[in-house]
C-alpha cells in the first residue's frame, strides 16, 4: 500500500510538472508566433528603406565613415537639440548601428530593427507584469496574452517597419523604468535608490521627450508603496521634482526647435476630432468602472488597475498638442491592460477562449499588415532603379507624393541608385496629414502613390498608370492625361 501510495503521489507531480513547463511555454505562443511572423515577412518580401528618416540616417553613416564617429556623431546630437528641439543621443546611436549593419542590405536593417523592437515590446511586457503585481504562477497568461495583444494593436508594426520612430526605445525605456519603480527596493541605501530613479527618469526622457508620459504612472507605484507602507513620501516627492524638472528642461530646448515649436494648444481643436482618440477615452472610462466596481467588490489594487487610465490620459494631453499619430506610444499599456483582464477571467475555458483567438487574430494581423507595409516598402527600391525613375530626373520632373518626410527620402534613393537626383515635392498648401488621400494638385502632372503609407486620391479618368511594381501592391507612378 506504501509503494502504490508513492506511485500515485508521483502521478499528480508529473502532471504539474508539465503543466508548468506548459504554462511557461505560453509567452513563446503568444508573443514568438507573430514575433516570428514579422521575421518570415522581412525575409520573403525583403523590403527596400523606408519613407521617413533613412536618408538622413544613411548620410550619418556616411558622415561618420568621413569624419570619425564622434565628430560625425557629436554634430548631429548637437544639430538636432539645436535646430530641431529634440535631445535624443540614444536614437542617433541607434540609427547609426541599424543603419551601418544594413547599409548595404536593407534585410539586415530590418532584422536587426526586428529584434531590437522584439525586446522593446518585451520589456514593456515584463515591467508591466510587475507594475499590476502579477502573480507568478499567472505572469506566464499575462505575458502571452499581452505579447499576442501588443501585435493586435494597430499601429504596433509600423515599428517593425519603420525603423526612424522613437517609441520603441522609450516602450524600453518605460519598462525598465516599472521594473525599477514597482518594488519598493528597501534592501538599496537611500542614496543609491535617489541615484538610480534619477537616472531612470533622465535617461528615460533622453529616448524621446514624450517618455514622460510614463512619468504619472511610475508615481502611481510609488504612491501605492506609500499605501503599503513600503514606500516613504520623500521618495514620491523626489521622482516628482526630477519628472518636473526634466520636463521643463525638454520644453525650454523645444521652445526653441524647428520641429518641436509645432508643439502647442492650437493644435487641440484639429486633433479632437480623432475618433481613435476617443475611443480610446471610452475605453480608459470603462476601465475606471471596472476597477472602481473591484474595489467595492473588495479588491485591494486600486491604484495599480488606474494604471491603464493614468497612461491614456497623459498620453491624450500630448497628442492634443501634437500633429500626427503617435498612438504606438500606448499600445503596451492598451494590451497589457487587456492581458491582464484576461488573467482575472474566471474559468479556464474561458482564459483558453480569449488567448486563443488573441493569439490567431495577431497572427492574421500580423500576415496582413506586413505583406501591406512590406510590398509598399520593396516597391520604393523597384521604383528607384526604374527607367521611368531615371527618365524623370534626367528631364527634371517633378513628382508629386503626399507625405512630406517621403519626397526627401525616394529623392535620395533616386539619387543613390542612378547617381541623378529625382525631384519628388509634396503639397505645400496643406498639411501632411490632410495631403494624405486628397487629389494631387493641379500643378503636377506624375503621381507617386500606394495604398497605405503614402495615398492620394487617382481619378482613374485624369490619370494613367506609366509604371507599377512587381507585387500587387506597393507605389504606383502615374502621369496626368487631362
Amino acid at each position: 500500500m506504501g509503494r502504490g501510495g508513492t506511485v500515485a503521489a508521483q502521478a499528480p507531480a508529473g502532471a504539474r510538472s508539465r503543466l508548468r513547463t506548459l504554462g511557461g511555454a505560453l509567452p513563446i505562443v503568444g508573443f514568438g508566433l507573430p514575433l516570428m511572423t514579422v521575421l518570415i515577412a522581412i525575409l520573403v518580401i525583403g523590403p527596400y528603406y523606408g519613407i521617413v528618416d533613412d536618408g538622413i540616417a544613411l548620410g550619418l553613416v556616411r558622415s561618420v565613415g568621413d569624419q570619425g564617429f564622434f565628430h560625425a556623431y557629436g554634430h548631429m546630437v548637437w544639430d538636432d537639440a539645436r535646430i530641431g528641439g529634440q535631445v535624443r543621443p540614444f536614437y542617433w546611436l541607434l540609427e547609426y548601428v541599424a543603419y551601418r549593419g544594413g547599409l548595404h542590405s536593407t534585410t539586415a536593417l530590418y532584422v536587426l530593427n526586428w529584434a531590437y523592437t522584439g525586446l522593446c515590446l518585451a520589456v514593456a511586457g515584463l515591467g508591466l507584469a510587475a507594475a499590476f503585481r502579477v502573480s507568478a504562477s499567472r505572469r506566464p497568461l499575462f505575458l502571452a496574452t499581452y505579447g499576442a495583444a501588443v501585435f493586435v494593436f494597430p499601429w504596433t508594426l509600423d515599428l517593425f517597419a519603420f525603423p526612424s520612430p522613437q517609441e520603441r526605445s522609450v516602450a524600453l525605456a518605460a519598462g525598465l523604468g516599472l521594473l525599477w519603480f514597482a518594488q519598493p527596493r528597501r534592501e538599496l541605501r537611500p542614496v543609491f535608490w535617489y541615484a538610480i530613479s534619477t537616472a531612470v527618469v533622465v535617461l528615460g526622457s533622453l529616448t524621446k521627450a514624450t517618455f514622460l508620459v510614463f512619468l504619472p504612472v511610475f508615481l502611481l507605484l510609488l504612491v501605492d508603496g506609500r499605501r503599503r507602507g513600503l514606500v516613504p513620501w520623500s521618495r514620491v516627492t523626489w521622482v516628482t521634482v526630477v519628472g518636473v524638472a526634466t520636463a521643463v528642461a525638454l520644453r525650454v530646448v523645444g521652445a526653441h526647435g524647428g520641429y518641436t515649436d509645432q508643439f502647442s494648444l492650437g493644435n487641440v481643436r484639429p486633433q479632437a476630432h480623432s475618433h481613435y482618440l476617443w475611443l480610446f477615452v471610452l475605453l480608459a472610462v470603462a476601465w475606471t468602472a471596472y476597477s472602481l466596481l473591484r474595489s467595492r467588490r473588495g479588491a485591494d489594487t486600486l491604484l495599480l488597475d488606474l494604471i491603464p487610465v493614468v497612461a491614456v490620459a497623459s498620453f491624450a494631453d500630448v497628442y492634443l498638442q501634437w500633429q500626427g499619430w503617435v498612438f504606438y506610444l500606448i499600445a503596451t499599456i492598451v494590451a497589457g491592460a487587456f492581458a491582464l483582464l484576461v488573467t482575472r477571467l474566471p474559468g479556464a475555458r474561458l482564459v483558453a477562449i480569449a488567448l486563443a483567438t488573441a493569439v490567431v487574430w495577431a497572427v492574421t494581423w500580423t500576415v496582413v499588415r506586413t505583406n501591406e507595409l512590406y510590398s509598399s516598402l520593396d516597391s520604393i527600391g523597384e521604383f528607384a532603379r526604374s527607367p521611368a525613375a531615371l527618365k524623370l530626373a534626367l528631364t527634371q520632373t517633378p513628382v508629386y507624393i503626399s507625405c512630406e518626410e517621403g519626397s526627401q527620402q525616394i529623392s535620395h534613393y533616386v539619387n543613390r541608385e542612378q547617381n541623378v537626383p529625382l525631384t519628388v515635392k509634396p503639397s505645400e498648401s496643406v498639411s501632411w496629414s490632410q495631403a494624405k488621400g486628397a487629389p494631387p494638385p493641379p500643378v503636377f502632372d506624375y503621381a507617386l502613390a500606394d495604398r497605405h503609407l503614402c495615398p492620394a486620391l487617382i481619378d482613374r479618368s485624369a490619370w494613367r498608370t506609366i509604371w507599377r511594381p512587381s507585387r500587387s501592391s506597393g507605389f504606383t507612378l502615374y502621369r496626368r492625361t487631362t
